[in-house]
C-alpha cells in the first residue's frame, strides 16, 4: 500500500511553488521596469535629436527658401509659363498641351541643379500644373496638394500628397506683377531622409505630420507616448 507524502515533502512542495511564484513575479516586474527604462532612454534621445533636427532644418530651410525664390525668377521658366497662359487663352488644346510640356522641360532643367526630391508649379487651387525631379511621379498633373500653410510671399510648409509627405519651400510665380501660381521645392520625408537625420544627430528619429508618425527609426512602442 502506497504511503501518502509526509509533512516534509508537502512543505518542500509548497516552498518550491511559492519560490517559483515569487521569482515569476520578480521576473515580470524586472521586464516591465527594463521596458520602461528603455522607453525613457529612447524618449530622451528623441528630445535631443529633435533639437538637432530643428537646428539642421533651420539652416536647410534658409538655403532652400533662397533657392526657391531664385528659381521662381528664372527668365526661361517665366517665359515658358507666359506662353502657356497665352495659349490657354487663345490657342488650341494641342497648343496648350505643347506649352505645358515646355514648362515641364524647363522645370526638369532646373531640377537638375537642386538636391530636392521635387520641383513643381501649383496653381491657385494648390493643384499640380507641372513637376520634375526624382519624386515627380508622386506629383502628377492636377494632383491636389495639401499644404500646412501657403503665403503670398515665400514660405515653408509640409505638403501631403497621396503617395507621401514632403517638406517644401514655396515662392510666388509672377507674370506682369500678377501671381499666376506657386513654385515649390520639396524634400521627401521618406526612410532615407530619416536615416540621414539619424546619422547626423547620432540618435533615433521620429517624423510626424498632421499628428501622425510618418517615418521612424525607433520601435513602434516608443512612439506611442509621442
Amino acid at each position: 500500500m502506497r504511503r501518502p507524502p509526509g509533512l516534509a515533502a508537502k512543505t518542500v512542495a509548497v516552498t518550491f511553488a511559492t519560490v517559483v511564484i515569487i521569482l515569476t513575479i520578480v521576473f515580470i516586474v524586472l521586464i516591465v521596469e527594463a521596458r520602461d527604462r528603455m522607453r525613457d532612454v529612447e524618449t530622451a534621445k528623441l528630445d535631443a535629436s529633435s533639437r538637432i533636427f530643428n537646428l539642421f532644418e533651420d539652416r536647410r530651410d534658409k538655403d532652400q527658401l533662397a533657392t526657391t525664390a531664385t528659381l521662381a525668377e528664372t527668365p526661361t521658366l517665366k517665359a515658358a509659363f507666359d506662353t502657356y497662359v497665352t495659349e490657354a487663352r487663345l490657342g488650341s488644346t494641342d497648343d496648350r498641351l505643347q506649352a505645358q510640356q515646355t514648362v515641364t522641360r524647363e522645370l526638369e532643367k532646373l531640377a537638375t541643379v537642386t538636391s530636392a526630391s521635387v520641383l513643381a508649379i501649383l496653381d491657385r487651387d494648390s493643384r499640380v500644373f507641372a513637376s520634375a525631379g526624382s519624386a515627380r511621379q508622386q506629383w502628377p498633373p492636377n494632383q491636389k496638394v495639401s499644404l500646412s500653410m501657403r503665403e503670398p510671399s515665400t514660405f515653408h510648409a509640409v505638403a501631403m500628397v497621396p503617395a507621401g509627405v514632403f517638406r517644401v519651400s514655396g515662392a510666388p510665380l509672377q507674370l506682369d506683377n500678377r501671381d499666376v501660381g506657386t513654385l515649390v521645392l520639396g524634400t521627401s520625408l521618406d526612410d532615407t531622409y530619416a536615416r540621414v537625420l539619424a546619422d547626423l544627430s547620432g540618435a533615433d528619429i521620429v517624423i510626424t505630420a498632421d499628428h501622425k508618425v510618418v517615418r521612424r527609426t525607433v520601435p513602434q512602442e516608443v512612439t506611442r507616448d509621442l
